[in-house]
């Protein structure tokens, strides 16, 4: 549980209060729950190249951009709730 404000840098790839990044199928042992993210630079969740992740439970708003991001369009199996 953390709560990230004002964090990211505005249009800026890769600057996001989460990133997880081309982790493959690595995300089975990784998750993002019971977060608030608000006042968001950039974005909120972001994930990308990774598999298996588990992202639940957090409160996401206020962001310029999407709060939840799949961003190359090839991450399978993740879990959002």
């Amino acid at each position: 549980s953390v709560e990230f404000f004002r964090m990211g840098q505005t249009n800026i790839k890769a600057k996001y209060p989460l990133h997880f990044h081309r982790m493959r199928d690595a995300g089975r042992s990784s998750y993002a729950t019971d977060n608030a993210i608000h006042q968001s630079f950039y974005r909120c969740i972001v994930i990308h190249g990774t598999n298996y992740l588990t992202v639940s439970r957090n409160v996401a708003f206020d962001a310029i951009g999407q709060c939840f991001y799949m961003e190359g369009g090839n991450e399978e199996y993740n879990t959002i709730s």
